[in-house]
């Protein structure tokens, strides 16, 4: 089984930066000042997981966070939970 490397950068963590409709002010506008997301690097073999977790700042948008993968056919992504599909380099 060749291994996956795979580099979190194909994986965003995309962080809504929007309060509920009724709460947001187009005036005042949450701003994302970090996103880290851990670990940032990780090896897996096809059909591996591996859990990814967030610091968002400020603390208040952590629960706004979308797991997404940018290729789907590399890498599935579930609540952070990333699983390897298909062997790839990324840079």
């Amino acid at each position: 089984m060749r291994k996956l490397f795979f580099l979190f950068a194909a994986v965003l963590a995309i962080v809504a930066c929007e309060k509920e409709a009724s709460k947001q002010s187009v005036d005042n506008p949450i701003v994302v000042e970090s996103v880290v997301v851990t670990p940032a690097t990780q090896e897996l073999l096809i059909g591996e997981s591996c859990t990814l977790s967030v610091a968002v700042t400020p603390a208040e948008l952590a629960d706004k966070v979308e797991w997404v993968s940018t290729n789907s056919d590399v890498a599935a992504v579930v609540d952070g939970t990333v699983t390897a599909v298909r062997p790839v380099l990324a840079f």
